[in-house]
């Protein structure tokens, strides 16, 4: 079966919530999930199969918390990578790279701010690419 990436997006958040029970309210609109929880917590989710513009990015997520939902491939890979300083002053953004067609792993999810705190930079790079390979790529059409 074959989704959109904004459709396992939405299985997956729901998914996560059905033991926590904590969504209240989704709303959709073009790319963007907003989920509203029942503690008055919000999470803007965003879907971008590739992504290449750092200030849509960062105007998108630098006052709110949220989610960053796109296709696991070598550009969006080295897109975090090159922009690895300004996304870590992200503090609340989580990175989900995504095969849902993958036979190894299916997704791996990051926190720059977080990661940065707890690894060296010059690992940075190989540290990425291993979490990469755990997830077949989506190769560009």
């Amino acid at each position: 079966m074959e989704f959109t990436l904004k459709e396992w997006a939405l299985m997956y958040f729901k998914n996560r919530d059905i033991m926590l029970q904590k969504i209240d309210k989704i709303d959709e609109k073009d790319e963007s999930i907003i989920i509203s929880n029942n503690d008055g917590s919000m999470n803007h989710v965003e879907v971008k199969e590739f992504v290449d513009d750092l200030e849509i990015v960062v105007n998108t997520f630098k006052d709110k918390s949220g989610t960053l939902v796109m296709f696991n491939n070598k550009d969006n890979l080295d897109f975090v990578i090159d922009n690895w300083q300004k996304l870590i002053e992200l503090k609340e953004l989580t990175l989900i790279f995504v095969n849902p067609e993958s036979l190894q792993e299916k997704k791996w999810i990051i926190n720059p701010y977080v990661h940065d705190k707890v690894t060296e930079p010059k690992s940075l790079r190989a540290g990425l690419i291993a979490l990469f390979t755990t997830v077949d790529p989506v190769l560009k059409k």
